[in-house]
């Protein structure tokens, strides 16, 4: 195996604080300079590995802490400093998996369609439901928040947390959420669902949790 260290640094010099592959293989950063790029990951002749600039998204008016891909692909989620989250989706439909991103990407925007609000300060950690129709956010206003990514709307606020939510977690079951914190506690929420439910509803059915 050969490794090289590569170095991105056109987020104009700045941190970079997140990095999420697209389940086609493209690399997505993002940083403080409010950004996010896109990026054609290859192997070159010599055996190593490369990247070509894709495409930058602007949209945040702070720094970009998390960025995460939805299980789908069509769907990217990010958010930082200002307390926003933003949804961004391909002009055109998702492209298949047996070309290259820079094909596709070279004749495809990304733009951002929805903004969540819902936190009043910044936003350290997002993570998608299995099922790509929910995203969990955490920030150190100290909550959490369930949102649905297709309305667009917050489901619920939890608010255990005496500090700083600074990691969050869906189960790849979706049966579970786990909220991790300063306050030296990491939360784990199941949902609140009669006796009597069925293990299919149980799983796809309540998006109501409690810890």
């Amino acid at each position: 195996m050969k490794a090289k260290t590569l170095q991105i640094l056109w987020h104009g010099k700045e941190p970079v604080w997140s990095v999420d592959f697209h389940p086609s293989g493209f690399l997505a950063t993002s940083g403080a300079d409010k950004e996010i790029k896109f990026w054609d990951v290859e192997v070159d002749s010599d055996g190593f590995p490369s990247v070509r600039h894709l495409e930058t998204l602007t949209g945040h008016s702070k720094g970009v802490n998390i960025i995460r891909f939805n299980s789908k692909g069509d769907v990217l989620a990010s958010a930082g400093d200002a307390g926003e989250i933003l949804l961004w989706r391909p002009t055109e439909n998702q492209r298949p998996e047996n070309i290259a991103a820079s094909e596709v990407l070279e004749n495809c925007t990304w733009k951002a369609g929805t903004s969540l609000r819902g936190h009043n300060d910044d936003v350290q950690d997002l993570s998608w439901s299995p099922d790509s129709q929910w995203i969990l956010s955490g920030s150190v206003d100290n909550s959490a928040i369930v949102w649905d990514a297709v309305k667009g709307k917050a489901s619920m606020r939890m608010n255990d947390h005496k500090h700083y939510v600074q990691g969050v977690a869906w189960d790849p079951a979706g049966e579970f959420l786990v909220t991790q914190s300063g306050d030296r506690t990491c939360h784990v929420y199941a949902p609140v669902l009669p006796s009597n439910t069925s293990k299919k509803q149980r799983l796809h059915g309540k998006q109501a949790f409690d810890p």
